[in-house]
C-alpha cells in the first residue's frame, strides 16, 4: 500500500473505529424551509475506501448532507445553487482526530472546537476533560451558537486514590468506587469509559466488566498493576500513546512477547492510537521551533503558559538527554510501521492540548508522521 493510501485508511478508520462508542450527541431537528443546495464542481475527489484520486466530479450538498455525486456530465448543479469551483482542488471526507483534550476548560473548548473545522476535522474523541464544559459544548454545537466537531466524549478519566490530573479525574482506588464512577459517568451520558496509569488492578477489571454491562467501550493508557496483554485481552477497546504499554515489550519487533502482543492485538481488533506529533514535541522540547511556531499565539493563555512551564523545566538538559529522546522518537516511529505492517489496527490522534499541540492542524502533522512510519524503505534519520 502506498504511503497516500495509508493515509487515507487511516482518515477512515478513525471514522469507523468508534463508530459503536456509545451514545452520540442528539441531532437537532430537521429545519422547516428547505435549505439552500451547495455545488462542489470539477473537483478531485479523494475516494479513502479505495485510496483513488476520482477527479472531474461534481458533489451536491443539502442540508449538510451529500444528495448526489458523480462524474460532471452526470449529477446535475440545481438551480438556485451556491457554486464553488473546484478545478484544481480536492475533496476529501471530514477528518477524526481520535485523541484530543478540548473539555476541560471552557475557554480552551470555545477555541478548540471551531478551529478543528476549520482545519476539516468533523470529529473528535476527547479523552478526557469535565462533564459540566461537555454538555455546556454540545449544547452550544445544537443551539448553533458555537461551531465545532462532533464529540466522542469520555468526560472524566478513572484514575487512581491520587490521580495524575484531579482535575479531570475520578479518584478510584477500590472495585465498588470503580463500578460507582462507570455509573456516574453513564448516567451524565459519556460514550466510553477513559481508565489511566494509576488505577488499581482489581478497580480497573470492575471497572471494565461495569462499563461492558451498559455497553460502554473503555479506551486509554493501561494501569501499571495490568499488562498490556491483559487489557487487550479483557476488551479495551483502545491503547494511547504506545510509551509504557507496548513500546516497552517491542524494542525489537521479532522479541516473542511484541510478536504476541502484536498477535492480540490483531486478533481482538484493538486500536492502536500512537498520537506521534505530540512524542516528537516531548522529544525536541530544546528546539526553539516550537516558541516560534505562529499558531502558539493563537493559544489561550493558560494552555501557552502549562506548555512554557514543561518546556522551561527541560532547559539545560545536556546534549545526551536529548539525544536519547529523539532515539526513542525514532524507534515509536519504527515500531508504528511495524504494527502497521503486522496488520495491527491504527487510529489517527494528536493529544491536541498537550505539549505544542495544535487543534486541528496538528491533525495533518500527524497524518504526516504516520506515512513516514510506514513508507517502506524510508530512512528514519535525525530531524
Amino acid at each position: 500500500m502506498t504511503g497516500a493510501r495509508f493515509a487515507a485508511w487511516i482518515v477512515c478508520s478513525a471514522v469507523l473505529a468508534f463508530a459503536a462508542c456509545g451514545r452520540s450527541a442528539p441531532k437537532p431537528p430537521d429545519a422547516a424551509p428547505p435549505e439552500p443546495y451547495l455545488a462542489i464542481t470539477h473537483v478531485t475527489v479523494v475516494d479513502v475506501a479505495a485510496g483513488l484520486l476520482v477527479s472531474g466530479q461534481n458533489v451536491v450538498v443539502r442540508g449538510g448532507r451529500i444528495v448526489a455525486a458523480g462524474d460532471t456530465a452526470r449529477v446535475a448543479v440545481p438551480p438556485g445553487a451556491t457554486v464553488v469551483d473546484g478545478r484544481g482542488r480536492y475533496l476529501i471526507p471530514g477528518l477524526w482526530d481520535m485523541h484530543v483534550h478540548a473539555l476541560f476548560d471552557a475557554e480552551v473548548a470555545r477555541t478548540f472546537l471551531p478551529r478543528f473545522v476549520a482545519e476539516g476535522v468533523t470529529g473528535v474523541r476527547d479523552m478526557g476533560g469535565t462533564v459540566e464544559v461537555m454538555r455546556a459544548a454540545r449544547f452550544a454545537l445544537l443551539a448553533g451558537t458555537l461551531v465545532g466537531p462532533r464529540i466522542v466524549a469520555a468526560g472524566r478519566i478513572l484514575d487512581g486514590p491520587q490521580p495524575v490530573d484531579p482535575s479531570v479525574s475520578i479518584a478510584v482506588g477500590t472495585p465498588d468506587q470503580a463500578r460507582a464512577a462507570v455509573d456516574s459517568l453513564a448516567q451524565k451520558g459519556v460514550d466510553f469509559i477513559k481508565v489511566y496509569t494509576l488505577l488499581p488492578r482489581a478497580a480497573y477489571f470492575a471497572a471494565l466488566h461495569e462499563a461492558a454491562r451498559l455497553h460502554l467501550p473503555v479506551a486509554g493508557h493501561v494501569p501499571g498493576d495490568v499488562t498490556t496483554l491483559e487489557a487487550v485481552d479483557s476488551g479495551q477497546r483502545s491503547i494511547e500513546h504506545l510509551r509504557d504499554e507496548v513500546e516497552p515489550l517491542c524494542k525489537a519487533a521479532a522479541d516473542a512477547a511484541c510478536g504476541r502482543l502484536l498477535d492480540s492485538l490483531r486478533a481482538h481488533r484493538t486500536w492502536l492510537v500512537p498520537t506521534l506529533v505530540v512524542l516528537r514535541a516531548k522529544a525536541i522540547l530544546d528546539d526553539s521551533s516550537l516558541i516560534q511556531d505562529p499558531r502558539l499565539a493563537t493559544m489561550p493563555e493558560l494552555v501557552r503558559d502549562a506548555w512554557e512551564g514543561i518546556r522551561g523545566g527541560k532547559q539545560g538538559k545536556p546534549l545526551a538527554y536529548w539525544r536519547e529522546k529523539r532515539t526513542r522518537f525514532y524507534g515509536e516511529l519504527a515500531l508504528t510501521g511495524a504494527a502497521w505492517k503486522d496488520s495491527v489496527s491504527l487510529l489517527a490522534g494528536t493529544d491536541a492540548g498537550a505539549l505544542y499541540t495544535y487543534p486541528g492542524s496538528s491533525l495533518h502533522d500527524e497524518l504526516a508522521q504516520l506515512v513516514r512510519a510506514h513508507a517502506p524503505g524510508t530512512q528514519i534519520a535525525a530531524e
